[in-house]
């Protein structure tokens, strides 16, 4: 009896110990779990503060004011009077610190790196007037003017500390990187987004590295080609090619500092054919390292009544604090004969294999022909501690990682 007892032990030990072998050789993450633990509603996710403490929301009762489709701007939900605002909240219990009234949709709404202010810019008012870009204090409840009427907008604007801050000025003639001094509220054009070619600019958003030395985007010329430079002084330090003739498009850094991920296709619109793949590059010289075919994370749209662009994965991605896993979001449709539901997911895969780790979903909704973002999510972003993330459409939802 003792054993068979002997040999029953030593083969669970062994099942464990292979079992621990197939997990650390695949993605080092099994059994997450996404818990939802807070929503709040009518609240659009801004940023979260480096401590992980404090959340930026922007509040609105009418969401969608304007939206641009097949190179036109249509607008709806525009009411004479709104109720837009800018507040945080205290993430540990969901208490409201402070909050401003705003002009509808305010833009590069974030946390200034260290302190409790906020910088955000407000479009020109309806009723007339200039252009602002603002810092509000969020402690005293104070706003001061840190830009006024400034020529071109600025936009995809990313701080290196407290004082400076990096951004793409778009002006008619093109597209140029500028930088902001919030000390003397001074802004500076320091080159052309594109040096080639000063007419062209910036696809997508800028990518900051986790220790704000390097700045990196996408040339929207030919989609083939990505810069970086270096964050203080502007200067090309490497200038990506695409393998195999790519086609480039959102590019982020893993906060481990390790890798620069950037999303590619086969095609510019989806196609049978479309292949989507995320392509990693070494942060020590910029080489392309790894090549993930993601292909099966969003299959081609290939409907007539839409045109896709294909080097995109989803409608908003972010990379977890440990760089171990990405989040990324889908939209999902559910067609009716007199309606269609749409819904929105988040999904998190493992970056080492690709596979998926676990998956969330904001509530179905009834689609509306005048809101087409009601269940897209827009924004996604983990807190520093790696223990929760937060996903936004018009409400955001906070989820527990276990």
């Amino acid at each position: 009896m003792r054993g068979k007892v002997v040999w029953v032990l030593t083969l669970v030990w062994c099942a464990f110990f292979v079992q621990c072998i197939v997990g650390a050789g695949s993605s080092g993450r099994r059994g997450v779990r996404l818990r939802l633990v807070a929503e709040y509603k009518h609240d659009i996710l801004c940023d979260i503060s480096s401590d992980g403490r404090l959340v930026l929301f922007y509040r609105s009762s009418y969401p969608t004011r304007s939206y641009r489709i097949y190179g036109g701007w249509v607008k709806a939900n525009q009411p004479e009077v709104y109720d837009d605002e800018l507040r945080v909240v205290d993430l540990r219990d969901g208490r409201e610190v402070s909050r401003i009234r705003v002009e509808f949709f305010p833009e590069n709404e974030q946390f200034i790196p260290g302190t409790r202010q906020v910088f955000y810019g407000e479009p020109k008012p309806r009723s007339g007037g200039r252009r602002q870009y603002r810092v509000w204090d969020v402690v005293s409840g104070q706003t001061r003017i840190c830009l006024d009427a400034p020529e071109g907008n600025f936009s995809s604007v990313r701080f290196l500390n407290h004082q400076h801050a990096l951004g793409v000025v778009s002006q008619q003639e093109g597209e140029s990187l500028g930088r902001l001094i919030l000390e003397g509220c001074t802004r500076q054009i320091i080159a052309a987004a594109d040096p080639s070619d000063s007419k062209k600019g910036v696809r997508g958003q800028l990518a900051l590295s986790p220790d704000r030395c390097h700045l990196a985007y996408t040339l929207d010329s030919t989609l083939k080609e990505a810069l970086v430079r270096d964050a203080a002084t502007l200067k090309v330090i490497k200038r990506i090619e695409s393998p195999s003739g790519l086609f480039l498009g959102d590019a982020i850094y893993t906060p481990d500092g390790k890798f620069l991920l950037v999303v590619a296709s086969n095609t510019i619109f989806d196609k049978p054919e479309t292949k989507r793949y995320l392509l990693f590059y070494d942060t020590t010289n910029y080489e392309v390292v790894r090549r993930l075919d993601v292909t099966s994370w969003s299959q081609p749209d290939v409907r007539d009544d839409r045109a896709v662009s294909s080097n995109v994965v989803g409608t908003a991605m972010a990379v977890s604090p440990d760089s171990r896993m990405l989040a990324v979001a889908y939209t999902s449709e559910e067609r009716g004969v007199f309606s269609t539901i749409e819904q929105a997911h988040v999904v998190l895969y493992d970056l080492a294999s690709g596979s998926e780790l676990a998956r969330a979903s904001h509530p179905a909704i009834r689609q509306r022909r005048d809101d087409p973002f009601a269940a897209r999510v827009n924004r996604i972003a983990f807190t520093p501690d790696g223990k929760y993330m937060l996903t936004s459409t018009y409400d955001t939802r906070v989820w527990r990682i276990e």
